[in-house]
């Protein structure tokens, strides 16, 4: 099934709603509470190194939880048991 640049492109402003609305309902309403200021507080701490980590994952310059598989695959080449 081939999709026209327009049903893409809907499908990806769907997906970035939908990532606005969840990073509404779970950052910003936990972060009125006064008793989670100290997690939330300076957002450039936290907030831009997400994104930036966020868009690698999505570029798929960064694979998640390579690291971890390279490590199992190593330990299954060796043979190695725990």
């Amino acid at each position: 099934m081939v999709r026209s640049s327009k049903t893409m492109m809907t499908i990806e402003l769907t997906t970035l709603g939908l990532y606005l609305v969840k990073f509404f309902q779970v950052v910003v309403m936990n972060c009125i509470h006064p008793t989670n200021w100290d997690a939330c507080g300076p957002v450039e701490e936290w907030l831009i190194p997400e994104l930036i980590h966020g868009w690698k994952i999505k570029t798929g310059e960064i694979v998640p939880y390579q690291t971890e598989k390279d490590y199992l695959n190593s330990i299954k080449n060796n043979g190695s048991q725990y």
